[in-house]
């Protein structure tokens, strides 16, 4: 059994439909919302309810040209979608819970849920993922960006979430500290914060998947990070992540150093 949706836009002035965009291209479409700035629109693909294949993705469309942008993968079942109100940012809820017919029943056998986040400027999937609670279904952004709320069907809960409500910029140097018989060369991070609930620790990674821990910073000393020892001419990554004292870590900024002998 197939899901497959379309997306219609409806002329507001005089609540006429306009012809459908992406036929076929949208699986068991569900939710749809559009980024503040009305440029885009992020539509997820729960696909069957009681069936498989079941969906997986999310489809953006941009608005200005009435075209599919991306189709990006997430967790089972993506179902409530909300956007940041600066636009950044589209966070989705997975509902992860299917209808079993063994025994001649229907129960809904209810997973944990998730809530996948998307950046906007590349439609590239972030590597957090926040669990909540089971059968997430809708979920929404309070104005003031610092919120979501996620209502859970099957847990008759609702999930407080803490969103990143602060901005890191960094940059990295290389930096040669030259003693009698050799010489030391030092990768150098510093960087700035502005936003509110701002930070109380930095956490500095030398891996995207966040397993290499290099430094841990208390919002006490100075914003730098050296790293000793390095190879010339060999290029760098790091990832700076802040965290507030509600618990709410940041999007990782990433920074590429290449030192030189």
């Amino acid at each position: 059994m197939t899901a497959a949706g379309s997306l219609s836009v409806i002329q507001t002035s005089n609540n006429s439909v306009t012809t459908p965009l992406g036929v076929g291209s949208f699986f068991g479409p569900y939710a749809i919302a559009i980024t503040p700035d009305g440029n885009y629109a992020y539509v997820t693909n729960f696909g069957n309810n009681n069936f498989t294949p079941i969906g997986t993705t999310v489809t953006a469309v941009d608005l200005n040209t009435n075209t599919i942008t991306a189709t990006i993968d997430l967790g089972l079942q993506p179902a409530g979608v909300a956007i940041t109100p600066d636009s950044k940012y589209a966070y989705i809820s997975n509902y992860n819970s299917l209808y079993s017919y063994q025994g001649g029943g229907a129960p809904l056998v209810a997973g944990e849920g998730t809530v996948n986040i998307i950046d906007i400027a590349t439609n590239e999937l972030l590597p957090v993922t926040i669990p909540v609670g089971q059968s997430p279904g809708a979920i929404t952004i309070d104005s003031t960006g610092e919120y979501a709320y996620v209502s859970n069907f099957s847990s008759n809960t609702v999930n407080v979430i803490a969103l990143q409500s602060f901005q890191i910029v960094a940059q990295g140097s290389t930096v040669q500290n030259k003693y009698l018989t050799q010489i030391d060369l030092v990768n150098k991070i510093t960087w700035t914060v502005s936003g509110t609930s701002l930070p109380v620790s930095y956490s500095i990674y030398r891996d995207a998947n966040l397993t290499d821990l290099a430094a841990t910073i208390p919002v006490t000393a100075p914003f730098v990070f050296l790293d000793h020892n390095r190879i010339p001419d060999v290029t760098y990554t790091y990832y700076v992540i802040g965290k507030n004292q509600v618990g709410t870590t940041s999007v990782p900024v990433v920074i590429t150093v290449t030192p030189t002998a």
